[in-house]
């Protein structure tokens, strides 16, 4: 059985994305004011203490490690809590790479908002994918979410 979800023109679906942009840019003090909050709100996630605290007890595992080894003793407990403080500390900076991404993609989407002066008429691939996740179709409305964790409704 095939797909029965109805298609949605590709010119439908270009002009939601242009009206979003367009409201972002009409908007653009309360836009700046809302990504000015997103970037305090990913700048509170930062967790480069905590990455810091664990390099830190990762340096004295080894100590420890290496202690036991010349000791001849044995140090299989130190080498699995190693490994564990090893696996959380890549977590941490997996994440920590996850928020300056959104940082960054916050500012540049502040950056566009400001300078642009003008309402978008065409629609512009690159700002798709420059600016835009995903759109959410439902039968009365478009939602276009924005990379920066902004949505905005498109009427259909």
């Amino acid at each position: 059985m095939g797909c029965t979800a109805p298609t949605v023109p590709e010119e439908e679906l270009q002009q939601a994305v242009i009206d979003a942009m367009n409201a972002v840019l009409e908007s653009s003090k309360d836009v700046i004011a809302i990504l000015e909050e997103n970037i305090l709100e990913v700048i509170s996630q930062d967790n480069s203490v905590e990455i810091e605290e664990i390099n830190k007890t990762i340096a004295e595992k080894q100590k420890e490690l290496l202690e036991l080894v010349h000791s001849k003793k044995d140090y299989s407990k130190c080498a699995d809590e190693m490994e564990k403080l090893r696996q959380n500390k890549q977590l941490l900076l997996v994440k920590h790479a996850q928020t300056e991404g959104t940082r960054q993609r916050i500012n540049e989407l502040a950056a566009y908002v400001k300078t642009q002066d003008t309402q978008i008429t065409e629609y512009d691939d690159k700002l798709v994918r420059e600016y835009i996740d995903q759109i959410k179709i439902y039968n009365d409305k478009f939602v276009v979410c924005f990379k920066v964790k902004m949505e905005i409704n498109v009427l259909r």
